[in-house]
């Protein structure tokens, strides 16, 4: 027993012995290290260590104020492009002081924590300068960058190519974000000014995806023309007037009722028309036809009515059926409709110097397409005005106007299936008479 309590009390002796050693070593490396910078201290690439404070604050003044004048801050961007911004054209500075602390302090370590570091890992540790810059500068200097980077997204797109529907993928856009630009150099440029930024899109923070308005998801279901109408141009005078409106009209999507997207859940006739550059005034028959043959595909596609705002002519036309026709002038005579289906439809025409046709795109799974059946309930003819013309011999006459008839007419769709025909009324429509005028020679 006696001999085991003398071991310990050995072991505790030796014990006491080696952590005082150890005690009064850190103690002795403190004091000899107190004014001195640890070894293998950087600053950047600057060594700095086993120096004075004094030498380190030189160090850093004459290495930093050389870069503050010669250089540029990198940044990289996309596949390899670089942007430079001098650092002088950004008010670009180093806080010596707050930079030998830090190095000093080893990132706010404890000093003695520092001399653990310093002394027996015996490896390079490296602390980056404390720097300064003025903001707003640099901001501008973002923008002109943004002007590179910034690229708006393009809609995903459909077209009609030998009667079959071909759809184009959407490509995203990208937007330099100002703040989270300048947050990121903020924080990276310290350890960067020997090397450069990364601008990374993928990080969707410094350089943000923008998304199109339009993406194939909102295409799913347009697969096939599901109604089309032609109708005569017989005015050429109104045919640069078709031609405008019908390439104004081509490829516009109307979402269906299903979808969240108001933006393209409503047309207007006149609202296309402007987004394109074309303003109106006075009524106008090209605008009026190619609106008309719109409407009349759009009654064969089956839309509900009550999707429909139409305001019709007071006397019938001569390029499409009564009760088929669409009166649009500048004094608010407009043609709007909102989609009824559960999927989107697009508008597609093609316009020749004889005709003009509107295609409807649209799902054709489960689709039946209608057709359309204008009846005459009655007709009423058009007053005569008959005027002398002497020059004309007896009984001779000379048609200068014609006029036209009026008309009460109904419009019904037609549905066919399984060989059963049915018919649905739509609405009634009334249209005046217009008086003819007639030259005759004298004693008629």
């Amino acid at each position: 027993m006696l001999k085991n309590n003398r071991g310990y009390i050995v072991m505790l002796v030796l014990l006491s012995q080696t952590v005082l050693s150890i005690t009064a070593g850190m103690i002795s490396l403190h004091i000899s290290s107190k004014w001195h910078f640890l070894p293998n201290i950087y600053i950047g690439s600057l060594g700095v260590g086993n120096s004075t404070r004094s030498e380190v604050l030189s160090a850093v003044k004459e290495h930093y104020g050389k870069l503050s004048e010669d250089s540029s801050l990198k940044i990289k961007y996309g596949d390899g492009k670089e942007f430079n911004i001098k650092l002088s054209d950004i008010d670009f500075s180093v806080d010596c002081e707050a930079t030998a602390d830090k190095a000093y302090y080893i990132n706010g370590s404890s000093r003695f924590e520092g001399i653990i570091k310093g002394f027996f890992l015996n490896k390079r540790v490296t602390v980056y300068p404390v720097v300064s810059f003025n903001e707003e500068k640099l901001k501008k200097h973002l923008e002109e960058l943004a002007l590179s980077v910034d690229k708006a997204p393009v809609n995903a797109r459909i077209s009609i190519q030998n009667g079959k529907v071909h759809k184009t993928p959407h490509q995203l856009g990208m937007k330099l974000n100002l703040a989270n630009s300048a947050e990121k150099i903020k924080s990276e440029m310290g350890s960067h000014l020997e090397g450069a930024i990364e601008f990374n899109a993928d990080n969707n923070f410094e350089i943000n995806w923008v998304w199109p308005e339009l993406t194939l998801a909102d295409f799913s279901g347009v697969d096939s023309v599901i109604s089309s109408y032609s109708t005569p141009i017989m005015n050429p005078e109104s045919g640069e007037d078709i031609k405008r409106a019908a390439k104004a009209l081509n490829g516009f999507l109307i979402m269906g009722a299903d979808k969240n997207n108001g933006k393209y859940k409503e047309f207007s006739f006149i609202k296309r028309l402007r987004e394109k550059g074309i303003f109106l005034e006075e009524e106008n028959e090209g605008y009026s036809q190619v609106a008309s043959t719109l409407y009349a595909a759009l009654l064969k596609t089956g839309i509900d009515m009550d999707c429909i705002d139409r305001k019709k002519h007071d006397a019938t036309v001569d390029y499409i059926g009564p009760g088929l026709d669409v009166k649009i002038s500048g004094n608010g005579d407009d043609f709007t409709f909102r989609n009824s289906f559960d999927f989107p439809m697009a508008v597609f025409t093609e316009c020749t110097d004889n005709s003009i046709t509107v295609h409807i795109v649209g799902r054709s799974y489960g689709y039946l397409e209608k057709e359309i059946e204008v009846k005459v309930i009655k007709r009423i003819d058009q007053p005569v005005l008959k005027v002398v013309n002497y020059d004309l011999k007896p009984l001779e006459e000379k048609v200068v106007n014609s006029g036209r008839q009026g008309v009460e007419i109904e419009v019904y769709r037609v549905s066919k299936e399984e060989g059963e025909r049915s018919l649905e009324l739509l609405y009634t429509d009334n249209y005046e008479t217009v008086g003819a005028i007639v030259q005759v020679g004298p004693g008629s």
